[in-house]
């Protein structure tokens, strides 16, 4: 992992859909968005894990240092090949981040 190099700053992990992490997907997507967020899927982790797995979505979730899923970006009509490129311009310049 790549640490903080200030005190102010956050270290985090960017890391593909698993079961663990979708199963926490929905408490986090009710505590920033509510209840009816436009994309059902992600209140569901079943349909998120069967989309990610079809190719229809690929997740990516941003871990705390605690393990606690902090963050969900899903992308549509990205495979892998364009997957790295597309998390770079997602990470915020005042956080570390890791990929993996």
């Amino acid at each position: 992992m790549t640490a903080a190099t200030d005190p102010g700053e956050s270290a985090y992990q960017l890391h593909r859909l698993t079961q663990k992490y979708a199963q926490q997907i929905p408490a986090l997507t009710l505590r920033v968005n509510g209840p009816s967020y436009v994309h059902a899927e992600v209140y569901h982790p079943e349909r998120l894990l069967r989309m990610n797995k079809s190719g229809d979505l690929v997740s990516v979730v941003a871990l705390h240092g605690s393990g606690e899923v902090v963050g969900h970006c899903r992308f549509t009509g990205l495979r892998d090949s364009r997957l790295a490129g597309a998390l770079q311009r997602w990470s915020c310049p005042s956080t570390a981040i890791t990929i993996c």
